[in-house]
């Protein structure tokens, strides 16, 4: 049963989000916070138990203990309920710094936010490149990754391709510049 309104926070980085309205929270439980457009199963609220993202030494066990974790649909991965979007790191509006992007990247990874979607169109290309610096030193193991593929340039005729070449193309630019060996969701 649900509360008369639900708080999302982003794990005390920047803001809160009070959601009031029943059909607001029909929307998150229907669709998840993080935007996926995934089914998102029944929230799990972990308790004592610890996703299989969890790493000792790196988490902070009391606040991965803190957040709720969600199945993604039949993949068997066990997301956090709130993800963490990248398109800020492509720095195309110029309101933060790099340097800020890479610490908040590695300190929502550290406590307890395993769900990182970016997108090659983010920045053109930036936001996997800000990406990439921020998940080094970070166990891979640690968190779960989703990029997408099929839009690319700014030029209309250009934007999007789909194409079976150029998707394992983007694919194969996106884990280059990321610094992975594999990416988890591909959207």
């Amino acid at each position: 049963m649900m509360s008369s309104g639900m708080v999302l926070m982003d794990l005390d980085i920047c803001w809160k989000v009070r959601l009031t309205s029943l059909q607001e929270r029909h929307d998150v439980i229907r669709n998840g916070f993080d935007g996926l457009g995934y089914l998102l199963e029944d929230t799990h609220n972990t308790g004592n138990m610890l996703p299989q993202t969890f790493i000792p030494g790196f988490h902070s066990e009391v606040d991965v203990r803190k957040m709720t974790y969600k199945s993604l649909g039949t993949t068997g991965m066990l997301v956090s309920y709130l993800s963490l979007g990248t398109f800020q790191l492509g720095l195309v509006y110029q309101t933060s710094r790099e340097e800020d992007g890479i610490k908040t990247v590695r300190e929502a990874v550290r406590r307890g936010l395993n769900y990182i979607d970016t997108s090659p169109w983010y920045g053109f290309g930036t936001a996997e490149i800000v990406l990439g610096k921020a998940l080094k030193g970070i166990p891979r193991q640690a968190y779960y990754l989703g990029t997408k593929v099929g839009r690319y340039h700014p030029e209309y005729p250009k934007m999007f391709d789909f194409s079976a070449e150029r998707t394992i193309q983007s694919v194969e630019e996106s884990l280059e510049k990321l610094g992975v060996d594999y990416v988890d969701v591909i959207q």
